[in-house]
């Protein structure tokens, strides 16, 4: 059903878009996008196509560029294809992106924004009645992860090793690896998990849609806020096309059918990034490596 949904919408959309102004009659080739399976967040592969397609297609109808986006379940050949130029685009965790720097034009990084804040924190979640006030107390629990949330995890076990714990794939009897953070609030609600590492932003919808989830669960530790996930363009795409349609997806004044778009997908907006935007999740990387040295 969400499928047919999706699809309609995306139709819907197209139709629409065709009805635009052209700014140049010659039609360049679109720009070939490729993300990781990680970064769906509990939608189908198919889903995530298409919802990435209506928007930014929507987005770029008035100024002749569109974008293909193609998902990867292997991140190898993302990463391959990114890097021989294949794909011009990735969107991916930020940890990838900061592997892949180098590649990546030093003015064509952006991210999407779910909810109030660009940045989101990550939370890890216990269930009050259990009686949590310490990491430690999870030993050999279960916890649940999101696919997407590597930088979540970098965040658990810096956490761990801060407290002089193993880190989490030895901490834990268990790690569920999810396809979206649902999964992880419903399992620690009905008791299932243990656990669960969730950004900030899906703890506040679940708690809009279920009061009671604030009741059953409470909040353990909390990183600071930071980015999850990025996009690139390549570092040898066109300056022009970056700046002719930069202005159209950056745009914080959408449309209203176009609003009505992000809104079924949970987009607030896309923001350019920098280097520096990435500074939180770079040092979360440093601490990572200096625990890890000094425990050895």
């Amino acid at each position: 059903m969400l499928r047919y949904i999706l699809l309609c919408i995306a139709l819907t959309c197209l139709l629409f878009a065709g009805s635009g102004v052209v700014a140049n009659d010659k039609k360049l080739d679109p720009i070939q996008v490729g993300g990781s399976l990680g970064s769906l967040n509990d939608r189908s592969i198919t889903d995530a196509e298409i919802a990435f397609q209506v928007v930014f297609n929507e987005l770029l109808s008035e100024v002749n560029e569109s974008f293909n986006l193609k998902i990867y379940e292997n991140q190898n050949q993302l990463f391959n294809k990114f890097k021989q130029g294949t794909i011009q685009a990735i969107l991916t965790s930020s940890l990838n992106f900061i592997e892949l720097e180098n590649l990546i034009h030093p003015t064509a990084r952006y991210s999407v924004q779910f909810g109030d804040e660009l940045k989101q924190n990550y939370l890890v979640l216990v269930r009050r009645d259990d009686n949590m006030t310490h990491l430690s107390q999870l030993r050999n629990k279960i916890l649940s992860l999101g696919e997407s949330h590597q930088v979540g995890k970098l965040f658990l076990d810096v956490e761990l090793l801060k407290q002089e714990l193993p880190v989490s794939d030895i901490f834990f009897k268990e790690i569920h690896r999810v396809k979206g953070d649902n999964t992880s609030i419903i399992d620690l609600y009905f008791g299932k998990i243990d656990a669960a590492v969730v950004p900030k932003y899906n703890y506040i919808i679940a708690q809009s849609l279920n009061p009671q989830i604030k009741n059953r669960m409470e909040i353990l530790t909390e990183s600071e806020p930071m980015i999850h996930q990025a996009v690139g363009i390549r570092h040898d795409f066109s300056q022009k096309r970056i700046d002719n349609f930069e202005p159209s997806i950056l745009t914080d004044k959408p449309s209203r059918r176009l609003k009505y778009v992000l809104d079924t997908f949970g987009i607030v907006r896309l923001h350019k990034i920098n280097k520096e935007t990435l500074n939180e999740v770079r040092s979360l990387q440093r601490e990572y490596t200096r625990l890890v040295g000094h425990k050895r």
